[in-house]
């Protein structure tokens, strides 16, 4: 049995130490210094998700699955892919001798709705990332015809075989339909390979299997094989030699649940949640027009909060109330069509609905401040760009200062939501209020972080 060199990485919820199986007797398993030097192992993540046709809210969870050694040549599955799949010119064997050297982990990482897999840019999506570098011996060159074998099972294929489902988001195709198959990516249709990187004396692996229907439960589970091949020519016909060697299984799964009960916070509600305003549970109505306020596109509008307010630890005593459906602190945010609130957003930001509204046919915004060190903005039946009103969208922000005695499970910022209709404007790549790049809803300190469920 290889004695594992691992160091102790300390975690939120689990160590890493309890993803590594111990009875491996491959290459060594060994914890690395993650990418740029900082390790990353983020065993898993939770959240809360709105279903962009029905509007229930979803609760899930995306976790990694444990490693698990894989004896020579992997499973008796695995090898009738590879012979089912490369018969002619291709010649698979097993290895007597274990691959000497280690496979150092930089990252494992499950990645929530709401997170950014590291190296990717989208967060509506539920996945993980993994890093991993192959280390030869001390002494010993990494092999120049080194690379990697992956076979895939999961319940969500990545090439649909029925028919499209209009009457379900397009996230959904596929969901439901069970993948086994070797991950070749693009590889196989354009050099004919079953490697998942045809570069050769490629000692680095990273993968990102990601699924944008975080409202559905997923099963990803990989087995992953460093292999070395040797390619000749005969008479114009090319002949591959592989050889396999120890692999190991990783992946991940998502469980997504519906809530039956309306959860109380900025990530959203279900439709009975979504039938009222934070107003309509306190009484008093949604206020007086927003001062200043005209109907407009994309106008910005100075408001005083007359009470502290913090914010990622700053301290504000006004904002900017952004036609847009958010408010910003320091500045205006004039832009229509939503951002990711993990990168640069110019200024901190609060947004319960970013898209393109245009009242100038249809709505307008509403304040009410007669609770002290309480704000309640409403965006109230507005329509959406280019002035249209066959469909609307209303929504309710409610902001508390630093001296407001907040009650137990409560928060300082809630998103309330009456109807939402509509979800992008036509210069957004919208038509009839749908399709392009949908609203966004998040929290972002308008640097490098956020909290950011996008795309409703």
């Amino acid at each position: 049995m290889v004695k594992f060199k691992l160091g102790l990485i300390i975690l939120s919820t689990v160590s890493m130490v309890g993803l590594l199986d111990y009875k491996c007797h491959a290459f060594n398993l060994v914890l690395g210094r993650g990418g740029g030097g900082t390790q990353q192992f983020l065993p898993n993540q939770q959240y809360t998700v709105i279903h962009p046709y029905t509007r229930e809210a979803y609760t899930g969870i995306t976790q990694l699955r444990e490693f698990q050694n894989i004896n020579m040549g992997g499973s008796p599955e695995f090898r009738r892919l590879l012979n089912l799949g490369w018969e002619s010119g291709w010649n698979f064997t097993i290895s007597r001798d274990q691959l000497p050297g280690s496979v150092e982990i930089t990252d494992y990482v499950a990645c929530g709705f709401g997170r950014v897999c590291p190296g990717g840019s989208d967060s509506s999506g539920v996945g993980a990332y993994i890093d991993l570098n192959y280390t030869p011996p001390r002494g010993m060159a990494i092999p120049s015809n080194l690379t990697w074998i992956q076979r895939v099972m999961t319940n969500h294929t990545k090439y649909p075989q029925r028919p499209r489902d209009l009457n379900r988001p397009p996230q959904d195709w596929g969901h439901g339909e069970f993948f086994n198959d070797i991950d070749v990516g693009s590889s196989h249709v354009t050099f004919g390979t079953p490697f998942y990187s045809r570069a050769v004396g490629n000692a680095r692996l990273f993968d990102r299997p990601y699924r944008l229907d975080p409202w559905n439960s997923h099963v990803w589970v990989a087995e992953l094989f460093p292999v070395t091949y040797i390619e000749t020519e005969r008479f114009g016909r090319k002949t591959y030699d592989v050889t396999l060697y120890d692999g190991f299984k990783w992946g991940w799964e998502n469980i997504a649940t519906k809530n039956e009960t309306c959860p109380i916070s900025w990530t959203g509600s279900n439709d009975k949640c979504l039938s009222s305003f934070y107003t309509d549970l306190i009484g008093g109505g949604i206020g007086q027009l927003l001062p200043g306020y005209t109907k407009n596109d994309d106008r910005s509008f100075a408001f005083n909060l007359n009470y502290p307010f913090t914010y990622f630890d700053k301290t504000y005593n006004s904002l900017y109330v952004n036609n847009n459906g958010n408010v910003s602190f320091g500045k205006p945010v004039s832009t229509f069509t939503s951002q990711s609130l993990l990168t640069n957003t110019t200024a901190p930001i609060i947004a319960p609905y970013w898209a393109d509204i245009d009242t100038r046919a249809r709505g307008s915004i509403r304040v009410r401040t007669d609770v002290p060190n309480q704000t309640i903005i409403t965006w109230n039946n507005v329509g959406y760009f280019r002035q249209n009103q066959d469909k609307l969208a209303s929504f309710q922000l409610v902001l508390r200062g630093d001296n407001y005695d907040i009650p137990a499970g409560e928060g300082n910022i809630g998103f309330f939501y009456k109807n939402i209709d509509w979800e992008t404007g036509k210069a957004s790549g919208g038509i009839n209020g749908f399709g392009g790049k949908p609203a966004g809803v998040g929290l972002g300190d308008g640097l490098f972080w956020g909290l950011s469920p996008e795309s409703k």
